[in-house]
Parts: structure tokens; sequence; C-alpha cells
């Protein structure tokens, strides 16, 4: 009975995060996952206008918006989905563009980022308030690929994970204290995700900080 009710209590689609250290040979340094409370205003936004569609011409040439406004880690505000319909276009829903986070090497500018801010999570966020950038100087880290796994999961629930490797190049220790999830919406950089970390990750040199945004759907 106990555990029929604690199973009504979880959320239908929960957010974690993993943060796990390695020194230059491998070793573990520390591992913890953490409960996430970090899905923003934007992801909303996002979810909403797929859901609804993008723009649809209809036979008495009317025209139903379901675009909304997000707001990019320039700070620049940007009408999503945008999309153009063409003359010959008469009936019929459009495709609502692009929703990706699966950055390449070197790519600081969306997928999972890292940065050194703490200042407290709020739905309007928009950019990590102090991000670490990609390199090999002091005070960066070398951003790896970002993989975004299959869904998969022991029934009643359905995972998948977002993973990004960084290394810390530089000439000395990195305390990674937020973290965030960037998306590519139409060629647009937009935060749909950040977490400030309840304790300051330290990351040596010649270390790797992996970041795992575990996602799940319990029916």
């Amino acid at each position: 009975m106990v555990d029929k009710i604690l199973e009504k209590r979880l959320p239908n689609l929960n957010l974690e995060y993993e943060i796990e250290v390695r020194d230059k040979n491998g070793e573990l340094i520390s591992y913890r996952r953490e409960q996430s409370h970090s899905l923003v205003k934007n992801f909303a936004l996002i979810l909403q206008s797929l859901m609804a569609g993008t723009l649809v011409k209809w036979r008495n040439n009317s025209i139903h918006s379901t675009s909304v406004t997000l707001k990019t880690t320039s700070g620049e505000e940007i009408v999503y989905p945008n999309v153009s319909i063409p003359d010959e276009y008469h009936f019929g829903p459009r495709s609502a563009g692009a929703f990706e986070v699966s950055a390449y090497f070197g790519e600081d500018f969306f997928g999972i980022v890292v940065g050194t801010g703490t200042a407290a999570v709020s739905r309007d966020d928009y950019k990590l308030d102090n991000q670490i950038m990609h390199g090999y100087e002091s005070g960066q880290l070398v951003y790896g690929e970002v993989t975004v796994e299959d869904v998969d999961g022991a029934p009643p629930s359905s995972v998948w994970r977002v993973i990004r490797t960084f290394t810390n190049e530089s000439d000395a220790t990195i305390t990674v204290r937020e973290i965030g999830l960037i998306a590519n919406c139409g060629g647009k950089w937009v935060l749909i995700a950040r977490d400030v970390l309840s304790q300051g990750q330290d990351v040596p040199v010649f270390a790797t900080l992996t970041v795992r945004y575990v996602f799940s759907v319990t029916a």
C-alpha cells in the first residue's frame, strides 16, 4: 500500500543531473546525482509551440500563428518558430523547426554548458550567470561533444540522458558551480535548463568533468 502511495507521488516528467570527475588516469574522484529544478520558461514555451504547430494557412487565406517569443543567450527576443509560408502552400501544419542540443566538440554556445555563477535559478533565466568558455587557457575548459542517448529504462519509466565531458587543460583547478542546457532553435541559442550546484565541484588540472542531464517519463 505504501509503495502504491509513493508511486503516485512520482512526477510524470522528471529531470536529474549527474556530476562525475575523474583524474588524468581515469580514476574516479567524485560522483553525485541530484534532483534538477531547472527547466525554465523557455522550455515550456518551446514545448507548447511544438505541440500546437507552427503556422497554418487555411483555405480562406486566414493565418493562425502558434509561435512564441523566446529569449536567447545573447538577450535577443526571437519569434519561435520563425517559419514563412510560400505562396503555393495552401493548407496544413508547417514543421516547427529545430530543438537540438547535440553540440560538437568545442561548441560552447549550446548543448550542456557549465559556469562559475551562483545566482539563484529563476524561471526567466536565459543564460548562465557566468559561463566557462571552451579553451585551454586559465579559467577555461575543453568542451567535448554532446551525446543524446536513445530512450531506454525499465517499466514504468522511459529514460534518456544528455551527456557532455569537459577537460581541464588549463594551469589550475577550476570550480564549477552551475550547469545548463542550451538548445539550437532555428540557429538561435536558447537556454532551456539551468542548475546551481548544491556544492561547487572542483576540476583539477588534466581531470575530466562529465555532466549528464537525466530525463525520465514515468507512466
